[in-house]
Parts: C-alpha cells; sequence; structure tokens
C-alpha cells in the first residue's frame, strides 16, 4: 500500500505526494477513516498536490464525527466526496473549494457555522436530510450539476446571494426556519420548492430563473421584492 512518503515517492511512474504523512495513495482510489481525517489536515497546498498527483481518488468520511473546527478553504477534491452521516461539532468551512466529481453529504449534521461560499461543486451536489443548526453560507457558490437539498432543515439563515445553479436544484420538503436569500441568484434548471416550508423571510430581490419555480404546498412568506426575468 503506498503511503505519502518523502519528496515524491513515485508508484507506477505517478508522482503520489511530499512529506510522509502515513495517508493512502492513488493505488487504493478510496481514501476512508483516519487517512482521510488526516488528509484534511494537511492543509490548501500540501492538499492540493497529493489532489493533483492522485486524479479520481474518492474520500469517503461517511458516518465521521469532526469534534475540531474543519478547515477546507481552497482545496481542490480530485474525486467523489462522501460525508453523508456525518457530524461536525464545531465550524466548518470550504470557502473557494472545487469539487470535480459528485459530493454527498445526506442526512449530515452541521452544528455551528457551514460556509461554502465561492465553491464549485462541478458534479452533483447531494444534501438530502442534512441539518443545519448555524448560519448556512452558500453566497456566489457554483451548482454546475443537479443540487439536492430534499428534507433539509437550516435552523438559521441560508444566504445563497450571487449563487449560480445549471442543475435542477430540488428543496422539497425543506425547512428554512429563520429565512433564505436568494438575492442575485441565478437558476438556469428547474428549481424544486414542493412541500418546502420558508419562514420569516424570503429575498429574490434581482434573482433570475429560466424556469417557473415548482411551488406546490410550499409555505412562503411575502417576497421583498419580485425576481426579475
Amino acid at each position: 500500500m503506498p503511503t505519502l512518503a518523502a519528496g515524491y515517492a513515485t508508484d507506477g511512474g505517478r508522482a503520489m505526494a511530499e512529506e510522509d504523512d502515513g495517508i493512502s495513495g492513488e493505488e487504493d482510489r478510496v481514501i476512508s477513516g483516519d487517512d482521510a481525517h488526516k488528509i484534511l489536515k494537511l492543509g490548501r497546498d500540501r492538499f492540493n498536490k497529493w489532489a493533483a498527483a492522485n486524479p479520481e481518488t474518492k474520500i469517503d468520511l461517511s458516518r465521521q464525527e469532526f469534534k475540531d473546527d474543519l478547515n477546507c478553504d481552497g482545496f481542490r477534491f480530485p474525486g467523489e466526496v462522501n460525508f453523508s452521516r456525518a457530524t461536525f461539532h464545531k465550524s466548518v468551512s470550504l470557502k473557494g473549494a472545487e469539487f470535480s466529481r459528485d459530493v454527498s453529504m445526506s442526512a449530515a449534521k452541521f452544528s455551528l457555522l457551514a460556509a461554502f461560499r465561492a465553491a464549485t461543486f462541478e458534479g452533483k451536489a447531494y444534501f438530502p436530510g442534512a441539518s443545519f443548526q448555524g448560519f448556512a453560507d452558500l453566497i456566489e457558490t457554483k451548482f454546475l450539476g443537479d443540487t439536492s437539498f430534499f428534507e433539509a432543515h437550516f435552523f438559521s439563515h441560508v444566504d445563497l446571494t450571487g449563487s449560480a445553479s445549471k442543475g435542477d436544484p430540488d428543496f422539497s420538503l425543506a425547512k428554512f426556519d429563520v429565512g433564505l436569500g436568494l438575492q442575485g441568484a441565478t437558476f438556469q434548471g428547474d428549481p424544486i420548492f414542493f412541500g418546502s416550508q420558508i419562514k420569516v423571510s424570503l429575498d429574490l430581490s434581482n434573482s433570475k430563473f429560466t424556469a417557473v419555480p415548482y411551488l406546490k404546498s410550499a409555505e412562503l412568506p411575502p417576497p421583498k421584492s419580485p425576481c426579475t426575468e
């Protein structure tokens, strides 16, 4: 099993990564458990070097607990990422992160800040059943594939200001206890809000929809201003 060795170790002619961190390399194609926790602690530059040398490698942190703050700002994830049913006890920051493949955070629990500001999801982004106790920062986030927040529960404010969705975002049965900000957001797909509950506030100022949102059975407060065509 290859590991990150001092200098640039190679496996079959492929560069691995720089320091000896005891983390499995490209050969396994999937990194999980303790190895996955270690690799997220490399820091942006070292992580991105490892990612460039290990394309398509999946990171599986499903059902894991994160007791400390998690900072992955600017990380470029090379393959699928799985945080399904993970529990984040402290803040999570993925600002400017790039996800090249599908991401699953289904039923994940975010206890404090969940920051995805200016992140790019090139594949599908799955958040069904996820719960956000703190502020959900999705400002200027790019969703290039389909997105699902089916039955997600936002206990605090959600801000999608300036975000862009090219796929079909699904907010069916999602609950927004405080409010949803969509100022300047752009939706090129078919947004679905079937049965969703948006309490207190909904800001659609300067938002753009290429298709009419599906709002059957949704509970919505009066918008602050109409969306533009």
